[in-house]
């Protein structure tokens, strides 16, 4: 019931939190266009990786450390959370993405956004 870490490093406002499954890794999304990439073992940024929009979900892939975040720039990214690497950026939205979500066996993504629509990527970051 106590706080074990506090990760401190966005200028705005937090919006989407997840922890990798494969590496002691963690990331954040905030209004700042920023994820972060944090290593759990020291509590210290890993990686900045820049968006054009606030990130407002983030989830890990379910059997690499590549974190997908999506963000109010109409894209969703695939990053190598062990590098920091843009590995893929899906586009298809023209405003604003309002949720995703990852595929159980991470090949795909789903998105919905203000434009009225509903998109379903594959990916093939590897």
């Amino acid at each position: 019931r106590r706080v074990v870490a506090k990760l401190t490093g966005h200028e705005g406002a937090v919006e989407a939190v997840g922890m990798c499954g494969t590496l002691p890794l963690a990331a954040s999304g905030g209004l700042d266009r920023q994820v972060i990439v944090w290593d759990l073992n020291s509590l210290d940024v890993r990686y900045k990786l820049a968006h054009g929009g606030g990130v407002i979900k983030l989830k890990w892939h379910p059997t690499a450390p590549y974190v997908v975040s999506a963000a109010l720039d109409a894209r969703i990214r695939v990053w190598d959370g062990r590098n920091g690497s843009l590995l893929q950026e899906l586009q298809g939205h023209s405003i604003n993405l309002l949720d995703m979500d990852l595929a159980s066996s991470g090949d795909g993504v789903a998105s919905c956004s203000d434009d009225k629509t509903a998109k379903v990527y594959r990916i093939h970051a590897s």
